[in-house]
């Protein structure tokens, strides 16, 4: 496993894997060696094993890497992960963003798998007050968050009817249906 550690380490700096001429990232090159890798389980451990690594950039693209492959081998591992040491640390791939916001990614991206862990963690972060306060600093009104504003004048609610004609069972097929299916199937006979 150290081999697969130093190949994914050194192609996340950058140095170690070819990139492509639309290569945005190293991490492009890390995931097109991960598709095509003879034993993929060891290499995304290999890659849990660098959100452990001290250079920010590092991190930041194992974070990524396992939002897009949150059901890979060794993805556990970001719920694992203390808070501290990714809170305030500022993501150089995602500008205004730090490592702990890249990693409530992962964490919801691993909750939609039902992952208990991930779960507890999700929970966690939506239910604590500071996670609002971070969002009012952030300048983002409760208009901005999708609500619709004030109701324009004139504006009536929908009638009760209407979601009553969506909800209705499935009619039997008239006469002319049957006709028109009779028309395009295939004969018996032939």
């Amino acid at each position: 496993m150290t081999e697969w550690l130093k190949v994914v380490r050194d192609g996340l700096r950058g140095v170690g894997l070819p990139g492509a001429a639309g290569d945005a990232a190293p991490l492009d090159a890390v995931i097109r060696a991960y598709q095509g890798c003879p034993d993929p389980a060891a290499f995304s451990r290999a890659v849990a094993d660098c959100l452990a690594d001290p250079d920010a950039a590092v991190r930041g693209q194992a974070l990524l890497f396992f939002e897009k492959f949150p059901s890979a081998p060794g993805a556990e591992a970001v719920a694992k992960l203390p808070r501290e040491q990714l809170a305030g640390v500022a993501n150089p791939w995602m500008p205004g963003t730090d490592l702990e916001w890249q990693r409530l990614r992962c964490i919801g991206a691993r909750a939609w798998l039902r992952d208990p862990r991930a779960l507890a963690v999700a929970y966690e972060a939506a239910l604590e007050p500071r996670m609002r306060r971070r969002w009012s600093r952030a300048g983002r009104s409760r208009s901005s968050l999708g609500s619709p504003g004030p109701i324009p004048r004139g504006w009536r609610p929908t009638p009760r009817k209407s979601f009553a004609a969506i909800r209705t069972p499935r009619r039997r097929c008239s006469s002319t249906c049957k006709a028109a299916v009779r028309t395009w199937a295939p004969s018996a006979k032939g």
